[in-house]
């Protein structure tokens, strides 16, 4: 064709293509800023009515608790202080002994207890230093001085530091039963003053967290400064300091621009109570990651798409179509055997070189096995290639088939003397599917095998390859199970036992009947600071390597991290079963020793103690409400363990070492 000038094809449709997708694509672009603009403040008004509101029920719900918490300590202070009066009353000889009033106050579990006479003057109690007070001493003492004009009054005083040591104290008082004297009893507020803490903006901001470039704020309208932000470095400024007015403010409500901090945000802002509750998003945050943005995006792309395919599909068919239709024709007649048959679309440069392109592969196709043999031969890459045709017969393999399928000679020539053979035989391999991998099969022969079939069908043609995965699998394995390993004890991390209990309740293993223990070590602590924390960690592996082999079913031991472990018993027949091994489990926790290793000698023995919580379960359950009961259980269990304990505590520190070297 030397002379005559042919087009290329390539030339013809990147013309066409840059006018039509250029006009797409700008339109594309102004559809999803002006979706995005919209769908980001519409979200951020969205995540801010749902942090107002939950804002305010939190208020609201601790006000409501706060109000029943004192009252209900109000009440157990008037019970404590009838029965410290109904007890002087039976027992008068305990009047005036400070000691026995001691005794008194701590069986009742209060601080202070402090008898007046009639005309209101401190004549007995715990605290002798406070004898001879009047109740016109002071205006904290005075809130009693109506006592002394009806007797039948039963006093309780709002909490406040008491005057002499500043602590928070709430003071009640009544009347003995005979009317000789009252009896008033101090008691620290702490159940209230938890709940007026968790009423605090700070604490409950601390509860609800904005996210990611979210700031919550609390102002005081009236004075302009912040009394509460989740970043506590905002507390105490002015809103101005920040770069916010009262303007602004005033005009957020539904959403406003503005720059706080210096950063360009999104201000959202809803009066509660007296406060002015600030939503802020900073606008980098807002329009990132918008899933409405991306649908929208993608809605546009398919639009796109679709102009593009219609307007090229029109061009193809006259400049493409017909001359891929010539080539087709003459293809087919090749794939069936006549290999003497020519292409000769010559309209464009691209169909010219393409026509003698194939007229090359003709010629070349029968030594193609060959050559892919050849290739891969010289390789590193164990592959192997396959193909046959459903209009022949037999199958052509290259030289490494046999060896990764682990035929011998005579079983490779007979199954690639026919297809169909050869097609079952891989199909039989595949029932060994290599589970949670996808294309993965184990092949059992000289050695197992992991192998990997890609298997491509184009009509009657089918052109297959086989990989040697099994260096690359067993490496990632290897890998795998090292990363969910606890590497102090040996047993699995919180990584590694979160899966494999998700694995098992998603129905991997028969769980029957079963229990999610947590079990905390005891004295880790004192061991640490006691003996260092070497021995500390020699602690918590000989407790791992008694939860690792325990169970006499199927079971698994975490660790959690520092002194908390998990251990699942799982798989147990009856419930009977089941409890025999949580009994055992029980009798561990106060049995046993280990001795200290320090310097390659064992210095000193420790006993070995745990705490441990538990939950029943079936595969009905969900595991992590499990386990969060399981946690409660073992709280409760640590606590009475410490209480049983404080008497020997008690009775050590009185033969402690001062003791010990009289």
């Amino acid at each position: 064709m030397k002379g005559i000038h042919v087009p290329t094809l390539k030339g013809r449709i990147i013309r066409y293509l840059i006018l039509i997708i250029g006009l797409a694509m700008i339109f594309e672009v102004v559809v999803s800023l002006w979706i995005q603009s919209n769908n980001a403040e519409r979200r951020a008004g969205q995540n801010a009515d749902i942090m107002f509101e939950q804002i305010g029920q939190v208020l609201s719900e601790n006000q409501a608790e706060l109000e029943k918490t004192a009252e209900e300590y109000r009440e157990l202070c008037l019970s404590r202080a009838d029965t410290a009066a109904y007890i002087l009353e039976r027992t008068p000889e305990l009047v005036n002994d400070p000691e026995e009033l001691r005794r008194i106050a701590a069986y009742l579990r209060i601080d202070e207890i402090h008898l007046f006479d009639r005309d209101g003057v401190i004549f007995s109690g715990t605290h002798p230093e406070y004898y001879g007070i009047s109740v016109r001493d002071g205006e904290q003492i005075g809130y009693f001085e109506k006592m002394l004009e009806d007797r039948t009054m039963r006093l309780v005083q709002e909490s406040a530091p008491n005057t002499a040591e500043g602590r928070e104290m709430q003071y009640s008082a009544v009347w003995s039963p005979s009317g000789t004297y009252f009896v008033q009893i101090g008691m620290p507020q702490t159940a209230v003053a938890r709940m007026t803490g968790k009423n605090e903006i700070s604490y409950i901001f601390h509860l609800l967290k904005g996210g990611r470039g979210v700031n919550l704020l609390a102002i005081d309208p009236a004075e302009g400064t912040i009394i509460g932000a989740d970043d506590s470095s905002f507390t105490g400024r002015y809103m101005s300091d920040i770069g916010l007015s009262k303007e602004v403010l005033a005009s957020s409500e539904t959403g406003k621009h503005c720059r706080m901090n210096g950063i360009s945000s999104y201000l959202i802002t809803r009066t509660i109570g007296s406060y002015v509750i600030c939503y802020v998003v900073s606008t980098e945050s807002m329009y990132q990651n918008l899933t409405n943005n991306a649908f929208f995006l993608a809605c546009a792309l398919m639009l796109t798409s679709a102009l593009i395919v219609f307007f090229i599909s029109l061009y193809i068919d006259r400049h493409v179509i017909r001359n891929f239709q010539r080539l087709n024709d003459t293809m087919a007649l090749i794939t069936e055997g006549e290999l003497d048959k020519t292409a000769d679309v010559n309209e464009t440069a691209e169909f010219a070189e393409l026509s003698s392109h194939i007229n090359e592969l003709v010629r070349s196709l029968l030594a193609n096995t060959e050559k892919i043999s050849y290739i891969l031969n010289k390789t590193d890459i164990r592959i192997g290639v396959y193909e046959f045709s459903t209009k022949g017969k037999s199958v052509r393999v290259t030289e490494r088939i046999p060896e990764l399928l682990g035929l011998s000679k005579e079983d490779a020539d007979y199954l690639t003397a026919d297809y169909h053979e050869f097609e079952r035989f891989i199909e039989d391999l595949k029932n060994y599917a290599v589970a949670g991998e996808e294309n993965l099969y184990a092949v059992e022969g000289k050695e197992l095998r992991y192998l990997r079939f890609e298997e491509r069908r184009n009509k009657e043609d089918v052109f297959g390859i086989i990989i040697d995965m099994t260096k690359e699998f067993s490496m990632r394995r290897r890998i795998e199970s090292e990363r969910d390993i606890d590497l102090l004890t040996g047993i699995l991390n919180r990584r590694g036992l979160k899966l494999r209990i998700e694995s098992i309740m998603a129905g991997s293993e028969d769980i029957g009947h079963g229990v999610l223990c947590m079990i905390d070590a005891d004295g880790l602590k004192g061991i640490n600071d006691t003996y260092g924390h070497l021995s500390g960690d020699q602690y918590l592996e000989v407790i791992a390597g008694r939860l690792k082999d325990f169970g006499s079913r199927k079971h698994i031991a975490g660790r959690l991290g520092g002194d908390e472990f998990v251990l699942f018993l799982y798989g147990y027949p009856t419930e009977e079963e089941l409890s025999r091994d949580i009994a055992r489990l029980k009798e561990l926790q106060n049995s046993g020793s280990f001795r200290i290793e320090e310097g390659g000698e064992y210095t000193q023995e420790v006993p070995i103690r745990f705490s441990m919580g538990y939950s029943r379960i079936t595969g009905e359950d969900d595991s992590s409400a499990a386990l969060q009961n399981a946690d409660e259980q073992m709280y409760l269990n640590k606590t009475k363990r410490r209480q049983e304990r404080m008497p020997e505590a008690e009775e050590s520190e009185k033969n402690g070492p001062d003791n010990e070297k009289q």
